[in-house]
């Protein structure tokens, strides 16, 4: 073999071996990259997680009378409106006692349940005390039925966080009494229908713009329910209830709620919520019924 072809032997093979060689560099590398990203991507997960963990806070909710107060620390204004707006829509704007401050050094409360509907639930429950804060909930409450102190201890332990503890007493008066109403009901709008009509009235339409602030802004999924009371066919009456739980959709929609977070549903005068042989009770079960999907 003459040297010329020793020598392009050579090259050939160590050209191989070179291939060889920055084949695996290259591999080393890309796996080096891939490491990094990857822990990159855990540490922003661990920052995320750091960031937002689910945490009470540390706030006062009090009711008596009918008026509701809010005291404690929140990071910003957005942190304070979600407890707020919640609060005047369920309560009434007379009915709010505000005594929130931001704070930035504050805690940033995350809870296992939106602010609307911790609200909406507590809102069932007419007297009450709580206080929230380094994973306690203590206080004291009175309700109207057994069933109602079950309701609220089994809330407690899953409305807020799922590690806090609980220490509240609740006291049950039979005089405390209220309407039955379904547990999964976010808010009951008694609304003064004209008869057979269902377009939505001009007085209610400020409390569905506060609705509509709520839901634009939790992305909240909730079923409009129409109720009627007995007066008249039952069949109609839940045409007539569907009608108007459709009015109010189409209403919210056009206050820039998204469709998909709403369905209806119209049931007629099939679940009263009080007694339909009174005019207070057949007032009261003429309604539109918001609860959680």
């Amino acid at each position: 073999m003459s040297q010329m072809n020793q020598d392009d032997d050579q090259n050939y093979v160590l050209g191989i071996v070179g291939a060889i060689i920055l084949a695996i560099l290259v591999g080393v590398v890309s796996l080096s990259i891939n490491a990094s990203d990857s822990m990159n991507t855990a540490n922003q997960t661990v920052k995320t997680e750091t960031k937002n963990p689910i945490q009470l806070g540390n706030f006062d909710f009090s009711v008596s009378n009918g008026k509701i107060t809010l005291a404690g620390d929140v990071v910003d204004e957005k942190a304070k409106l979600s407890l707020l707006n919640p609060a005047r829509l369920l309560w009434g704007n007379d009915n709010v006692v505000d005594q929130l401050v931001i704070k930035p050094e504050a805690p940033r409360f995350w809870w296992n349940v939106k602010p609307f509907e911790v609200l909406a639930k507590l809102k069932a429950i007419p007297k009450f005390s709580l206080h929230l804060g380094n994973k306690l909930i203590t206080g004291e409450a009175s309700v109207g039925s057994e069933e109602q102190k079950n309701s609220l201890l089994a809330g407690l332990k899953s409305w807020f966080t799922s590690d806090s503890q609980t220490n509240v007493t609740v006291n049950v008066d039979p005089q405390l009494s209220q309407d039955s109403i379904d547990t999964n009901t976010l808010l009951n709008l008694q609304i003064e229908y004209a008869t057979g009509i269902s377009e939505v009235p001009d007085a209610v339409k400020p409390i569905l713009n506060q609705i509509a602030d709520i839901l634009k802004n939790d992305s909240h999924k909730v079923s409009i329910n129409g109720h009627t009371d007995n007066v008249g066919n039952p069949e109609e009456n839940k045409v007539l209830s569907l009608a108007r739980a459709d009015k109010i959709k189409s209403y919210l929609v056009s206050q820039g709620v998204d469709l998909s977070q709403l369905k209806t549903s119209g049931f007629g005068d099939a679940k009263p919520i009080a007694d339909n042989n009174t005019d207070i009770g057949k007032a009261k079960n003429r309604r539109i019924e918001f609860s959680a999907q």
